[in-house]
């Protein structure tokens, strides 16, 4: 029996092995990724190709953002410390990243609460100057004064319409963007 093992050992591979391998790295590669790289004309069975599979696959199969603990401690023997600094940098972009969008939304915060004190600043000083004309005997232009300083584009395109005859839903409407 020892023999046939010394043999078998010493024997070039024969094409049932290359089978057999080209299937057992077949087996690790999704079948559709196989058909996706069947259809470009590469041998997904290619020990070469089998390997940058398994390689990206791994890369991509662990928590991201992270890489997977396996790199971890492979990085770690080659570059002492590294996974600390990696650590620390993502740390330290989240926290950037965090910062940014805080300071946009309190900045788009200040901007509506600053429109809307301009927009009553805008109405008040509006129904002030209607008072004036009113008292000074011009009812009608300070009536629409009043609307327009109120109500804005809206009251104004409302007295447009009203005055050319036309109904407010027979007004043209903006269609939403299509998707």
């Amino acid at each position: 029996m020892g023999d046939k093992n010394d043999k078998a050992r010493s024997s070039p591979p024969s094409e049932d092995a290359d089978d057999k391998q080209k299937e057992s790295v077949a087996e690790k590669v999704p079948a559709a990724l196989g058909e996706a790289l069947r259809g470009a004309g590469i041998d997904p069975g290619d020990p070469k190709v089998s390997k940058a599979i398994e390689i990206s696959l791994m890369l991509f199969s662990g928590p991201l953002p992270l890489p997977p603990p396996h790199l971890w401690e492979a990085w770690e023997r080659t570059h002492p410390g590294v996974t600390e600094k990696i650590v620390e940098w993502t740390d330290r972009q989240s926290k950037h990243r965090q910062f940014l969008e805080r300071l946009r939304a309190e900045r788009s915060e200040n901007r509506l609460d600053r429109a809307q004190f301009i927009a009553a600043s805008v109405a008040i000083g509006g129904l002030c100057l209607s008072a004036v004309v009113g008292i000074l005997g011009s009812p009608v232009v300070a009536s629409i004064i009043a609307i327009v300083s109120v109500g804005g584009p809206t009251a104004a395109t409302a007295f447009v319409a009203w005055r050319n005859g036309k109904a407010p839903s027979k007004l043209p409407t903006r269609k939403p963007p299509s998707t």
